[in-house]
């Protein structure tokens, strides 16, 4: 369905006008009514009466651009009219309708004290009239007319305030709108980030291995075939156990209920990891090693990611290469060190995104990873910080 659009300038003024000017018809034509019956409890009609009513039915065409102003006028007419002692006729009618029109097209303040000088100047009209035809004026029309012209007012002032209120759900409503779209973004934007980072730790180490190993094995071929063979089956072990993990990763980011996605690796997989990285040539030393259930899952988690990258680095760029891993506990904080001694053919920090996934790892665990070169400047050092919150 199209917006409906809001009139032009000049067709909403063409209304006012329109309304202004039957409004002053009616009310002439009541008055001339007036004028027919013979009723000396009424002052007799003459030019200032005309020019009353005309003053009660005119501001129509203004109020919507001065509506304070407009009311005011209409509604001194038709007090004072009142006051006077004319004969009522529809110009009352057009009056409280523009003082009505008036208070919701105004704010709650100037609201306010339009209808208290309108009740006001209603009782004090009233009795001039009742005063000026010699009768006594009761409680009860007192009462009547203060409720005809109070319950008019009150109800436009009631739908300004919904007209308001529901301006601001409107404005809420977007709002929100525009915080979930973002909410949507930044969600998705982690999401392809996790999926980035554990397509990483699971393939890419696994990948850099076969690669290392290939390469040894290239060049054991004509020197040591037997040798080679091995590290080929080495390859195709790494290969299968690669295909394993990138499917369990898979059935863990689909979340489907038919496969149960592989748990992740903890400080009991180390000794499984360091055997690999040795098999592709890495001379691994660990200095300290906490027990296996030391620490929470998702901290053994990342203890394991950060070494696994870490010594993925120096079989790739360290040259010779040999590391030391050390995770000691203190102070209720994991300390992970991987230092190796090589000199590096090329810095691996900023290339590719294995040193900002460990960071992440680090982070999402509420810890904090250091990587660069050893304060010593021998070799490359990988230094953690991560919370030993136990199991």
């Amino acid at each position: 369905m199209e917006p409906v659009q809001p009139p032009s300038e000049p067709r909403t003024r063409a209304v006012d006008l329109g309304l202004a000017a039957a409004g002053a018809l009616v009310g002439l034509l009541t008055l001339a009514l007036q004028r027919s019956v013979d009723d000396a409890s009424w002052r007799e009609v003459d030019a200032l009466a005309v020019v009353l009513v005309l003053a009660m039915s005119l501001p129509a065409a203004t109020c919507r651009r001065a509506p304070i102003a407009s009311a005011v006028t209409a509604l001194t007419a038709a007090l004072g009219a009142a006051a006077l002692g004319y004969p009522p006729t529809s110009g009352w009618f057009s009056a409280l309708l523009i003082a009505a029109a008036a208070v919701y097209l105004t704010d709650r303040r100037r609201a306010v004290i339009l209808a208290t000088f309108t009740l006001i100047g209603d009782v004090l009209a009233s009795l001039a009239a009742a005063d000026a035809v010699g009768e006594r004026l009761s409680a009860f029309q007192l009462v009547a007319n203060v409720c005809v012209i109070g319950i008019p007012l009150l109800l436009a002032d009631l739908l300004r305030e919904q007209r308001h209120l529901l301006a601001q759900v409107r404005d809420q409503t977007g709002r929100l709108s525009q915080l979930r779209a973002a909410e949507a973004a930044e969600a998705a934007a982690l999401e392809r980030v996790r999926i980035a980072r554990d397509v990483h730790d699971v393939v890419g180490n696994d990948l850099s291995a076969i690669a290392v190993q290939a390469s040894a094995g290239a060049t054991l071929a004509a020197a040591d075939p037997a040798e080679a063979r091995a590290t080929f089956d080495r390859i195709a072990v790494m290969a299968r156990e690669a295909l394993d993990q990138t499917r369990a990763a898979v059935r863990g980011m689909r979340g489907g209920d038919d496969d149960t996605p592989g748990t992740p690796p903890g400080l009991a997989d180390l000794d499984t990891l360091l055997d690999a990285v040795r098999a592709t040539g890495v001379d691994v030393r660990v200095l300290r090693r906490p027990a296996d259930d030391a620490l929470a899952a998702d901290v053994q988690a990342a203890t394991f990611r950060i070494v696994q990258e870490a010594l993925t680095n120096t079989a790739r760029y360290a040259r010779p290469a040999r590391a030391a891993v050390s995770i000691h506990l203190t102070n209720g904080e994991a300390f992970i060190d991987v230092k190796d001694d090589g000199a590096r053919r090329e810095t691996p920090d900023g290339h590719g995104s294995g040193i900002p996934g460990m960071r992440e790892r680090a982070a999402l665990v509420g810890g904090r990873l250091d990587a660069g070169p050893s304060p010593d400047g021998l070799g490359w050092r990988v230094h953690a910080v991560l919370p030993a919150r136990p199991r």
